[in-house]
């Protein structure tokens, strides 16, 4: 389920934020849990892709869905 929902998460970045971005990927264990944390901030390049709508654009709420759905804070 991680899995999934780290490239739910992934994706909702990309999507949320227009242009491209550097992002940061943080993971900790606390006990017996793993937290991962994501961020994401525009950087001044230009991007080696075309942009691309083949999907409608996920966000937060997408990536909250499937967490709660799967019992994941």
């Amino acid at each position: 389920m991680l899995r999934e929902l780290l490239v739910t998460s992934l994706l909702a970045l990309t999507d949320v934020h227009g242009g491209p971005i550097d992002i940061a990927i943080l993971a900790e264990s606390i006990g017996d849990e793993v937290v991962v944390k994501l961020s994401a901030r525009p950087v001044e390049r230009k991007t080696p892709f075309p942009p691309l709508a083949i999907y409608r654009a996920l966000s937060y709420d997408d990536v909250m869905a499937i967490g709660n759905a799967n019992q994941i804070a």
